[in-house]
């Protein structure tokens, strides 16, 4: 183990996540990620059985027997409360907080690439649940969680998010993520000083999971690893982050060989692309200062 690796270990050994849809894809490889550095973990799912081969697969290849499995569904608050009630009765406190569990289009059908889903097609059911699971959890399991993070004076909200490019082409998955991206922004300055960070992380281009269709027009080894992710969220669940807050990363531009300090810098931009914001017009004519000294 390289130097820096263990210092990174030590970092997070006394650290625990909360990582939801854990089973597989980007939840199971962040898991396994945050597992090599020492953290403690609570690991989500509604696959109750494949959560559990995952957290096995997890300790088979790390020895971090700190694994507790949860069947959750992440559209429900009493699960989110739960599952930060078990994890403060287990490690002491939930310091981590990775919203990963997501609906994509798959679940309406398989090739929603090659013949894209329209909204008046949707049942108003399955729109209802995408928001539920993709907007809605989140909110839910920081809710529950950061009350806990802001009395310890350290924490961790880690929201996963798609390409604006992805946002702007599919419906449903698209508006329920631009929702949590405008949170994830208004949290991260209303916890300014509390010592608890909130960033937004994309793989930054297709990642082979589930979510991703067949149709793409891409063979399967085209598309990124899970693994890509994880460099990026470990770093920021670490002391070395504190600091670093109200931030998109994309982990395809996470430049490995650069010390991990350069490598965020090269890979982030603010939420929520406040570059687009415009000039607003009153009835007077003048501009409105916002309290953080921009105009708007």
């Amino acid at each position: 183990m390289s130097e820096a690796a263990a210092d990174l270990t030590a970092s997070l050994s006394h650290r625990s996540a909360i990582v939801t849809g854990a089973a597989r894809g980007l939840g199971a490889a962040m898991a396994a990620g945050l597992a090599r550095a020492g953290a403690r973990l609570s690991l989500t799912d509604i696959d109750i059985a494949e959560l559990r081969r995952a957290r096995d697969e997890i300790y088979g290849e790390t020895g971090n027997d700190a694994i507790a499995v949860f069947e959750a569904d992440a559209a429900r608050y009493a699960d989110a409360q739960h599952v930060v009630a078990e994890t403060q009765a287990r490690y002491g406190s939930a310091d981590i907080v990775i919203n990963n569990a997501a609906i994509g289009l798959a679940t309406i059908r398989p090739d929603f690439v090659s013949r894209p889903v329209r909204f008046w097609e949707i049942d108003p059911r399955v729109w209802a649940r995408i928001l539920a699971v993709n907007a809605n959890g989140p909110f839910f399991l920081e809710h529950a969680a950061v009350p806990g993070m802001i009395k310890n004076g350290w924490g961790r909200v880690i929201n996963l998010t798609i390409t604006f490019k992805i946002m702007l082409r599919f419906e449903a998955l698209g508006p329920s993520k631009a929702a949590i991206e405008a949170h994830s922004h208004i949290a991260a300055n209303a916890l300014a000083g509390t010592g608890v960070t909130v960033n937004v992380i994309t793989t930054g281009g297709p990642a082979d999971t589930a979510q991703v269709s067949d149709d793409l027009g891409l063979p399967r080894e085209a598309l990124l690893p899970p693994s890509i992710i994880v460099p990026p969220v470990v770093w920021l669940c670490s002391d070395a982050a504190n600091a670093v807050t109200g931030r998109r990363f994309s982990a395809a531009h996470w430049d490995t060989s650069l010390p991990p300090a350069e490598a965020a810098a090269g890979a982030s931009r603010p939420i929520a692309w406040p570059e687009l914001v415009t000039r607003i017009v009153v009835a007077e004519g003048s501009r409105i200062e916002a309290a953080d000294g921009t105009r708007s």
